[in-house]
Protein backbone atom coordinates (compact mmCIF):
# COMPACT_ATOMS: atom_id res chain seq x y z
CA UNK A 1 0.00 0.00 0.00
CA UNK A 2 3.34 2.15 -0.27
CA UNK A 3 4.08 2.19 3.21
CA UNK A 4 6.69 0.46 5.50
CA UNK A 5 5.55 -2.25 7.43
CA UNK A 6 5.97 -1.77 11.20
CA UNK A 7 8.68 -3.83 12.89
CA UNK A 8 7.72 -5.98 15.59
CA UNK A 9 4.49 -8.60 16.26
CA UNK A 10 3.30 -6.04 18.34
CA UNK A 11 3.44 -3.10 16.46
CA UNK A 12 1.47 -4.95 13.47
CA UNK A 13 -1.07 -5.74 14.86
CA UNK A 14 -2.12 -2.52 16.41
CA UNK A 15 -1.27 -0.93 13.48
CA UNK A 16 -3.53 -3.15 10.91
CA UNK A 17 -5.90 -0.34 10.04
CA UNK A 18 -2.86 1.49 8.73
CA UNK A 19 -3.08 0.32 5.25
CA UNK A 20 -6.44 1.01 4.50
CA UNK A 21 -6.58 4.78 6.38
CA UNK A 22 -3.18 5.88 5.04
CA UNK A 23 -3.02 4.02 1.48
CA UNK A 24 -0.51 5.78 -0.87
CA UNK A 25 -2.89 5.00 -4.40
CA UNK A 26 -0.06 6.09 -6.66
CA UNK A 27 1.99 3.09 -5.40
CA UNK A 28 -1.24 0.68 -5.31
CA UNK A 29 -1.81 1.81 -9.09
CA UNK A 30 1.60 1.17 -9.50
CA UNK A 31 1.76 -2.43 -8.18
CA UNK A 32 -1.60 -3.16 -10.03
CA UNK A 33 0.17 -2.14 -13.29
CA UNK A 34 2.98 -4.66 -12.93
CA UNK A 35 0.74 -7.46 -11.92
CA UNK A 36 -1.44 -7.08 -14.99
CA UNK A 37 1.90 -6.28 -17.03
CA UNK A 38 3.05 -10.05 -15.46
CA UNK A 39 -0.03 -12.12 -16.76
CA UNK A 40 -0.90 -9.96 -19.77
CA UNK A 41 3.02 -9.51 -21.85
CA UNK A 42 2.84 -13.02 -22.25
CA UNK A 43 -0.08 -12.85 -24.50
CA UNK A 44 2.11 -10.76 -26.71
CA UNK A 45 5.36 -12.57 -26.68
CA UNK A 46 6.80 -15.07 -24.68
CA UNK A 47 10.14 -14.25 -25.56
CA UNK A 48 11.22 -11.83 -23.11
CA UNK A 49 10.33 -12.14 -19.81
CA UNK A 50 7.24 -10.42 -18.71
CA UNK A 51 8.79 -9.96 -15.56
CA UNK A 52 11.60 -8.04 -16.51
CA UNK A 53 9.26 -5.87 -18.57
CA UNK A 54 7.43 -5.15 -15.67
CA UNK A 55 10.33 -4.17 -13.81
CA UNK A 56 11.48 -1.89 -16.04
CA UNK A 57 8.53 -0.37 -17.38
CA UNK A 58 6.88 0.12 -13.94
CA UNK A 59 10.45 2.16 -12.68
CA UNK A 60 10.16 3.92 -16.41
CA UNK A 61 6.62 5.29 -15.26
CA UNK A 62 7.36 5.77 -11.77
CA UNK A 63 10.76 8.19 -12.71
CA UNK A 64 8.76 9.79 -15.59
CA UNK A 65 5.28 10.67 -13.73
CA UNK A 66 6.97 11.89 -10.66
CA UNK A 67 4.71 9.33 -8.70
CA UNK A 68 5.15 9.72 -4.90
CA UNK A 69 6.16 6.07 -4.10
CA UNK A 70 9.22 4.31 -2.01
CA UNK A 71 12.31 3.21 -4.26
CA UNK A 72 14.96 0.87 -3.45
CA UNK A 73 17.50 3.69 -3.02
CA UNK A 74 20.62 4.06 -2.41
CA UNK A 75 22.79 0.43 -2.45
CA UNK A 76 26.36 -0.27 -1.55
CA UNK A 77 28.78 0.38 -4.39
CA UNK A 78 31.79 -1.32 -3.26
CA UNK A 79 33.05 -4.68 -3.02
CA UNK A 80 33.38 -6.34 0.59
CA UNK A 81 36.95 -7.31 1.79
CA UNK A 82 38.14 -10.49 2.26
CA UNK A 83 38.57 -12.13 5.73
CA UNK A 84 40.63 -14.96 5.28
CA UNK A 85 43.63 -13.74 7.83
CA UNK A 86 40.99 -13.29 10.80
CA UNK A 87 40.40 -17.10 10.81
CA UNK A 88 43.76 -17.64 12.51
CA UNK A 89 43.18 -15.26 15.20
CA UNK A 90 40.09 -17.32 16.40
CA UNK A 91 40.41 -19.56 19.90
CA UNK A 92 38.67 -22.47 21.26
CA UNK A 93 36.54 -20.21 23.85
CA UNK A 94 35.43 -18.71 20.26
CA UNK A 95 34.16 -21.42 19.11
CA UNK A 96 32.28 -22.93 21.40
CA UNK A 97 30.56 -19.52 21.43
CA UNK A 98 29.35 -20.46 18.38
CA UNK A 99 29.02 -23.73 17.89
CA UNK A 100 25.46 -23.89 19.20
CA UNK A 101 24.28 -21.34 17.27
CA UNK A 102 26.22 -22.53 14.24
CA UNK A 103 24.41 -25.97 13.75
CA UNK A 104 21.12 -24.40 14.64
CA UNK A 105 21.62 -21.83 11.74
CA UNK A 106 22.84 -24.82 9.39
CA UNK A 107 19.58 -27.09 10.38
CA UNK A 108 17.42 -24.08 9.30
CA UNK A 109 19.44 -22.99 6.01
CA UNK A 110 19.28 -27.21 5.04
CA UNK A 111 15.63 -27.21 5.97
CA UNK A 112 14.67 -23.80 3.89
CA UNK A 113 16.89 -24.64 1.10
CA UNK A 114 15.25 -28.27 0.61
CA UNK A 115 11.97 -26.61 0.73
CA UNK A 116 12.98 -24.16 -1.91
CA UNK A 117 14.26 -27.73 -3.83
CA UNK A 118 10.60 -29.56 -3.60
CA UNK A 119 9.31 -25.95 -4.79
CA UNK A 120 11.50 -25.78 -7.62
CA UNK A 121 11.03 -29.82 -8.30
CA UNK A 122 7.28 -29.03 -9.09
CA UNK A 123 7.73 -26.01 -10.94
CA UNK A 124 10.08 -27.68 -13.61
CA UNK A 125 8.81 -31.36 -13.14
CA UNK A 126 12.71 -32.41 -11.89
CA UNK A 127 14.19 -33.73 -9.58
CA UNK A 128 17.14 -32.22 -7.41
CA UNK A 129 20.23 -33.98 -5.57
CA UNK A 130 19.44 -33.07 -2.08
CA UNK A 131 22.99 -34.48 -1.43
CA UNK A 132 24.69 -31.95 -3.61
CA UNK A 133 22.57 -29.40 -2.63
CA UNK A 134 23.33 -29.20 0.77
CA UNK A 135 27.12 -29.30 -0.05
CA UNK A 136 27.07 -26.55 -2.19
CA UNK A 137 25.34 -24.21 0.31
CA UNK A 138 28.06 -25.03 3.28
CA UNK A 139 30.54 -24.19 0.15
CA UNK A 140 28.52 -21.03 -0.20
CA UNK A 141 28.59 -19.65 2.95
CA UNK A 142 31.86 -20.30 3.51
CA UNK A 143 33.10 -18.35 0.67
CA UNK A 144 30.75 -15.57 2.20
CA UNK A 145 31.93 -15.97 5.64
CA UNK A 146 35.03 -15.40 4.05
CA UNK A 147 33.62 -11.84 2.65
CA UNK A 148 32.54 -11.21 5.71
CA UNK A 149 29.01 -12.41 4.81
CA UNK A 150 25.96 -13.76 6.96
CA UNK A 151 24.70 -17.61 6.31
CA UNK A 152 22.16 -17.92 3.48
CA UNK A 153 19.78 -20.42 2.45
CA UNK A 154 18.04 -20.89 -0.77
CA UNK A 155 14.90 -18.23 -1.39
CA UNK A 156 11.88 -19.67 -2.29
CA UNK A 157 10.62 -16.51 -4.36
CA UNK A 158 14.37 -15.69 -5.89
CA UNK A 159 14.19 -19.21 -7.37
CA UNK A 160 10.26 -19.43 -8.42
CA UNK A 161 11.17 -15.89 -10.40
CA UNK A 162 14.47 -17.03 -12.01
CA UNK A 163 12.45 -20.07 -13.18
CA UNK A 164 9.16 -17.92 -14.64
CA UNK A 165 12.03 -15.64 -15.99
CA UNK A 166 12.75 -18.34 -18.48
CA UNK A 167 15.53 -20.22 -16.64
CA UNK A 168 16.30 -23.73 -17.64
CA UNK A 169 19.63 -24.60 -16.85
CA UNK A 170 22.47 -24.03 -13.51
CA UNK A 171 24.07 -21.45 -15.15
CA UNK A 172 20.88 -18.98 -14.43
CA UNK A 173 21.53 -18.82 -10.35
CA UNK A 174 25.47 -17.60 -11.59
CA UNK A 175 24.22 -15.34 -14.39
CA UNK A 176 21.85 -13.77 -11.31
CA UNK A 177 25.18 -13.77 -9.40
CA UNK A 178 26.97 -12.19 -12.08
CA UNK A 179 24.00 -9.54 -12.55
CA UNK A 180 24.10 -8.53 -8.83
CA UNK A 181 27.55 -7.90 -9.04
CA UNK A 182 27.18 -5.50 -12.37
CA UNK A 183 24.50 -3.58 -10.26
CA UNK A 184 26.65 -3.06 -7.71
CA UNK A 185 29.55 -1.94 -9.62
CA UNK A 186 28.22 -0.51 -12.38
CA UNK A 187 24.58 0.55 -12.87
CA UNK A 188 23.53 1.04 -8.88
CA UNK A 189 22.25 4.38 -9.57
CA UNK A 190 19.51 3.44 -12.03
CA UNK A 191 18.73 0.62 -9.69
CA UNK A 192 17.69 2.77 -6.42
CA UNK A 193 14.52 4.56 -8.71
CA UNK A 194 12.86 0.86 -8.84
CA UNK A 195 9.72 1.55 -6.98
CA UNK A 196 9.03 -1.41 -4.14
CA UNK A 197 5.39 -1.45 -5.19
CA UNK A 198 6.50 -2.48 -8.60
CA UNK A 199 8.83 -5.31 -6.69
CA UNK A 200 5.90 -5.94 -4.30
CA UNK A 201 3.56 -6.57 -7.74
CA UNK A 202 6.18 -9.31 -9.01
CA UNK A 203 6.14 -11.21 -5.74
CA UNK A 204 2.50 -10.59 -5.41
CA UNK A 205 2.17 -12.82 -8.71
CA UNK A 206 5.20 -15.32 -7.83
CA UNK A 207 3.63 -16.31 -4.42
CA UNK A 208 0.75 -17.30 -6.71
CA UNK A 209 2.26 -19.24 -8.57
CA UNK A 210 4.08 -20.81 -5.35
CA UNK A 211 0.10 -22.72 -4.80
CA UNK A 212 1.45 -25.99 -6.14
CA UNK A 213 3.51 -26.23 -3.60
CA UNK A 214 0.38 -28.43 -1.95
CA UNK A 215 0.56 -30.52 -4.32
CA UNK A 216 3.84 -32.15 -3.62
CA UNK A 217 4.04 -35.87 -2.74
CA UNK A 218 3.87 -37.26 0.77
CA UNK A 219 7.82 -37.68 0.85
CA UNK A 220 8.96 -34.41 -0.02
CA UNK A 221 5.88 -32.83 2.11
CA UNK A 222 7.76 -34.49 5.23
CA UNK A 223 10.61 -31.26 4.62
Amino acid sequence: MGHASPKGFVNIMTHLDQPITHMNYEALLLGAFTILTIYTFPLITKKVPSILVALIGGTVFSVFLQLDVPTIGEIPRQMPNFHLGELGRLSIHDFELILTQAIMLGGLGVIASLLTSVVADNVTKTKHNSKWAVIGQGVGNIAAALFGGIPGAWATMGTVTNIKAGATTKLSGIAKGGFLLIIVVGIADCVQYIPMAVLAGILITIGVGIKMLFKVPKQDAVV
